[in-house]
C-alpha cells in the first residue's frame, strides 16, 4: 500500500541506485572512461548517483538496464554460503558468516519538488555457523579481535546464534538547490578512486547515517571541474565490543573535495579528511574540527588525543584514448605529523592501482585492474610509536560501525594485492579474480616475528553474469586458503564461497 501511495507521487527518478557488491558498481565505472564527454564523478563516489542520460552515451553495452527513470529501484535477492569461517568484504550492511546468509534490497525513488529521495532497505538472515576463533585475551569480548587490546570494535562473529538483520541501506532524502544540495542519508558513499580498499570510506560496513552539504554534482569553473562535501554522522557500537554504555555512539565527520583542472580534464586530484570521538565529548566547536592543522599536536604526542583523524590524497589520471587508468591514495593517521616533512611514511597508509580497458567488439570490453594496498606501518614506528590504522587508544572502539571497518575491508595492519579481470558484454559479466592478503602485520612484527608464522590468506574466485529479461543472474564461487590462521603455525583452512544473486532492474 506504502509503495503504492509513493509511486503515485513520486515523479520519475533521476539517480541510479549501485548496492554494494553489485555488478553495475564496475559497468558505471566502465561508462565513465568509456563516455569522456559526459560529467563523471571526481572523489566522492556514492551509492546514489546521478547517472549518464541514456540517449546521450556513445557506448552502453548494458543499454536500458542501467536507465534512470526506474520509479522502483532495482530489487537484489542474494544468497552466499561460506563452509569454513565468516568472509565478509565490501558487501555495505551484509554480513557474510560460516554456513548460509540471505538477503533482499530494493525499494523506491522518487522526486518532490526540490526534494529527492530514496528508500533502498536491505533485510538479511545469517546462519552465523560456528567456527574457530582467535583465543580471547585481556578480557575481550570472544566474539570480537584479540591482537588490538580493547582498541578497536571489530567483531569476528556476531554472537553464538542465527541472526535476522535490518538497515536502511542505500536511503536518503536530499534537498537540491541548483548545484548544492542538504542531505538526510544512510548510503554507502566512497572517498576517492580506490577499487577495493579505499582508505578513509569504502562499501565495506554499512552505510554512516549522517547529515551531508555541498555539491550536488561537480560544478564546472573556469579552472576545472571541482565537488565537495562536508559530513556529520554517528557510528554505533556493536553489542560485542564491552558491557559499557560508555562506546555506544561516536561523533563523526568528514570533508572530501574534488578537483579536475580544466586544462587536464583526465586528471582529478582529491583530498580527504575524517575525525571520530566520544558522542559524549561533541562540543559545537567540533562541527568546524576539520579545519585544524593536520599536524595538531604542538610537539605533545598526547594533544587531541580525545578524538581520532585521518586524512588522505588521492589522484586519478584517466588515458580514455588508450582505455588506461591509473589512480593513488596516500593517507595519514591519527594527527602522524605533517603530510610532508623529515618523515613522510610516518602514520601513513596507501593504495596504488591501475586498470587497463581492452575493447574486444564495440559493444563488449575487457577489465585488467590490479591493487595494491598497505596499512602496515612504516619502519620508523620502531622510534615514533602511532596507533594502527582504525584503532586508537582513547576512542576504543576505534573507526567501525556495528562492528566492522569503515575503511580497507581487509582490516587494521593488514596488506593486500588484487588482481581482477573482468569482461562486459550486452548478455552480462564474467570475473576472474587472485586477491593476497597479510593479516595485522602491525600485530606480527610486535608480537610474533617469526617469519613462519605470517597469517595469510590466497584467494581463487570467479563469478558470471548475464541478463534474462530484465532480470540479471549472478553466480559465483571461491576458494581461500587461510595458513597460520590467528598467527598460529600450520593452524591453516580452506574455505569454500558460493554465491548466487537475482537483480530486478525496472526500465522506463
Amino acid at each position: 500500500m506504502v509503495f503504492a501511495i509513493v509511486s503515485l507521487l513520486a515523479r520519475p527518478s533521476i539517480s541510479q541506485v549501485l548496492y554494494p557488491e553489485s555488478e553495475y558498481l564496475d559497468y558505471y565505472r566502465i561508462l565513465e572512461i568509456k563516455n569522456p564527454d559526459q560529467e563523471r564523478r571526481l572523489n566522492i563516489f556514492p551509492s546514489i548517483l546521478i547517472p549518464y542520460g541514456v540517449d546521450s552515451l556513445g557506448w552502453d553495452a548494458w543499454g536500458n538496464n542501467t536507465s534512470a527513470h526506474a520509479r522502483l529501484v532495482p530489487v537484489r535477492w542474494a544468497h552466499h554460503y561460506n563452509s569454513s569461517y565468516a568472509r565478509s568484504y565490501n558487501d555495505g550492511a551484509l554480513w557474510r558468516g560460516k554456513g548460509y546468509t540471505t538477503s533482499i534490497q530494493g525499494g523506491v525513488q522518487g522526486k518532490i519538488g526540490k526534494l529527492e529521495f530514496t528508500l533502498a532497505p536491505i533485510v538479511y538472515f545469517s546462519q552465523n555457523a560456528d567456527f574457530e576463533l582467535a583465543e580471547p585475551r585481556d578480557e575481550n569480548n570472544p566474539y570480537n579481535y584479540q591482537f588490538r587490546n580493547k582498541r578497536i570494535d571489530y567483531v569476528q562473529r556476531y554472537g553464538d546464534a542465527s541472526f535476522a538483520a535490518f538497515n536502511p541501506g542505500q536511503s536518503e532524502v536530499r534537498a537540491v538547490f541548483k548545484k548544492a544540495t542538504i542531505g538526510v542519508s544512510t548510503q554507502n558513499i566512497v572517498f576517492g578512486p580506490a577499487q577495493f580498499n579505499p582508505l578513509i570510506l569504502s562499501n565495506n560496513a554499512s552505510g554512516i547515517p549522517h547529515i551531508d552539504i555541498g555539491t550536488y554534482k561537480p560544478i564546472k569553473t573556469r579552472i576545472g571541474w571541482i565537488e565537495g562535501k562536508v559530513y556529520y554522522g554517528m557510528l554505533k557500537k556493536s553489542d560485542y565490543f564491552d558491557g559499557s554504555d560508555e562506546w555506544n555512539y561516536r561523533y563523526w565527520s568528514a570533508l572530501s573535495v574534488g578537483y579536475s583542472p580544466g586544462f587536464l580534464p583526465e586528471l582529478t586530484i582529491g583530498f580527504n579528511r575524517a575525525f571520530y570521538e566520544k558522542s559524549t565529548d561533541f562540543s559545537p566547536i567540533d562541527l568546524l574540527v576539520f579545519i585544524n592543522k593536520f599536524d595538531d599536536t604542538d610537539g605533545d604526542p598526547r594533544i587531541n588525543d580525545e578524538f581520532d583523524q585521518m586524512g588522505s590524497i588521492t589522484m586519478r589520471w584517466l588515458f580514455p584514448e588508450v582505455g588506461f587508468e591509473a589512480y593513488a591514495e596516500y593517507g595519514k593517521n591519527d594527527f602522524g605529523g605533517k603530510i610532508w616533512g623529515t618523515a613522510p611514511e610516518h602514520a601513513r597508509a596507501y593504495t596504488l592501482g591501475i586498470s587497463k580497458y581492452i575493447d574486444l567488439t564495440p559493444s563488449s570490453i575487457l577489465k585488467l585492474t590490479y591493487e595494491h594496498t598497505s596499512l602496515d606501518k612504516a619502519k620508523n614506528s620502531i622510534y615514533r610509536p602511532y596507533n594502527s590504522w582504525y584503532s586508537h587508544g582513547i576512542v576504543k572502539s576505534g573507526y567501525t560501525i556495528d562492528g566492522q571497518i569503515i575503511g580497507g575491508g581487509i582490516g587494521t595492519g593488514s596488506v593486500s594485492d588484487v588482481v581482477d579481470a573482468q569482461y562486459f558484454s550486452p548478455k552480462g559479466r564474467l570475473m576472474f579474480r587472485i586477491q593476497r592478503i597479510r593479516f595485522d602485520d602491525d600485530y606480527f612484527f610486535e608480537e610474533i616475528q617469526d617469519e613462519l608464522n605470517h597469517d595469510h590468506e590466497w584467494t581463487l574466485e570467479s563469478a558470471y553474469s548475464q541478463f534474462w529479461g530484465s532480470y540479471l543472474v549472478g553466480f559465483g564461487a571461491g576458494l581461500h586458503f587461510r595458513q597460520n590462521q590467528y598467527f598460529i603455525k600450520e593452524n591453516d583452512k580452506t574455505n569454500l564461497s558460493l554465491s548466487l544473486s537475482i537483480t530486478r532492474a525496472f526500465g522506463n
